[in-house]
């Protein structure tokens, strides 16, 4: 059985997810090829006492973090400007790194680390997290199986509200040097890396961006202060195989269902996915009229997989979509440790999140152009 000696890096809101899938695991899955210790964590913000599972408590430094030689995984949860150099710095020990998205704050940044990795031999996953719902891997089967038909149109959103709230102070996450961008990089990276997952690669943007709220008070100083991140983003989309749709995303949308909904619209039918229900699928039949909602089938050797390592939804195991996703994404990740190999090509790796950073960049680029259509740059560059 491998030992696997975590080091996690921020413990905010994603870092808590992180932190909870992992304390869930022993209780939800039998006979693990692992065993899982959360032995330290780095955070800026050390007012609070260390929760008792991390054995050493709060560390000062990346560098007294990576100089225990009981820790041989790195798990980034920290603000994403920080994300590149620690990135770099735990590639650069020889250690398997776990790392949220946007995995840099720019697309040159992003294919630097994904080099970094392959010259080092690193172990490496992004939390690309839409990969590892069921009912997203059944929709990339069925779809290869031809259950709809060709391809017409896709339309893949996602709708938050929370910023709407005009009294929501200023942080990193609305300072575009520390976050890289508003919704379209946030939650857009999600979508844009599920087109190329589900149906194929972008081959060109043309992107409107919408700032709503200009001016918030800045939780720092006090003072009112400029906002220079969109609040929306529509963009119209064409992929390498000549299908056309769109990826909507918004932080200011008054709705009910805040969530992500992919839908995929074909010659015989049409696929309807929500993402707060991950292990839902609806398929509509044109030919007969019928409906087939639910538990998706396994139908590629991938989809089997998932359904070893997703919390079972009818377990007191469950923990709901957020935390169960997270978990069968960290779930994928130990197994490729424990095996010395990723397991299956489907792991998002960060070439991958290179490549979804890389479409969001062309998004940015077409917005600040006028909306003209934008080619996406998938040029690697070389490790410096």
């Amino acid at each position: 059985m491998k030992d696997i000696t975590i080091a996690l890096v921020g413990l905010g809101n994603i870092g808590k997810v992180h932190a909870l899938a992992n304390l869930g695991i022993p209780l939800s899955f039998d006979k693990l090829p692992f065993s899982l210790r959360m032995r330290g964590v780095l955070r800026v913000k050390k007012s609070t006492p260390c929760p008792y599972y991390f054995e050493k408590g709060y560390a000062d430094s990346m560098s007294e973090l990576l100089a225990d030689e009981q820790i041989n995984l790195v798990d980034i949860c920290s603000p994403n400007e920080c994300h590149f150099s620690q990135a770099m710095e735990v590639m650069n020990a020889g250690l398997t790194l776990y790392l949220e998205k946007p995995i840099a704050n720019s697309a040159d940044e992003a294919y630097e680390l994904a080099a970094l990795a392959r010259k080092n031999n690193v172990t490496n996953q992004v939390a690309l997290v839409y990969r590892f719902m069921p009912g997203i891997v059944a929709m990339r089967d069925r779809i290869s199986r031809g259950d709809i038909g060709r391809v017409i149109d896709f339309k893949f959103v996602t709708l938050h509200s929370g910023y709407l709230d005009e009294n929501r102070k200023k942080n990193w996450k609305l300072t575009k040097n520390a976050s890289g961008g508003g919704p379209m990089l946030d939650v857009g990276v999600h979508l844009a890396d599920a087109v190329s997952f589900v149906l194929a690669p972008v081959n060109s943007i043309s992107c409107t961006t919408q700032y709503v709220i200009r001016q918030r008070r800045d939780e720092a100083t006090g003072e009112m202060a400029e906002v220079d991140v969109e609040d929306r983003a529509t963009a119209n989309v064409l992929l390498q195989n000549g299908i056309t749709g769109t990826i909507e995303v918004s932080r200011v949308a008054s709705v009910l269902d805040q969530s992500s909904i992919l839908t995929i619209f074909g010659t015989k039918g049409s696929m309807n996915f929500n993402a707060y229900v991950p292990n839902r699928l609806t398929i509509f039949h044109q030919d007969t009229g019928m409906m087939e909602t639910g538990l998706p089938e396994a139908v590629s050797p991938y989809a089997g997989y998932l359904a070893s390592i997703y919390p079972a939804v009818t377990t007191a195991t469950t923990k709901g979509w957020l935390i169960d996703t997270h978990t069968a994404s960290q779930m994928n990740l130990y197994n490729n440790f424990a095996q010395g190999a990723t397991l299956f090509p489907e792991t998002p790796l960060l070439a991958d999140a290179a490549d979804a950073q890389a479409v969001i960049e062309a998004c940015y680029l077409s917005a600040q152009n006028g909306g003209v259509e934008t080619s996406v740059d998938y040029d690697e560059k070389p490790v410096s």
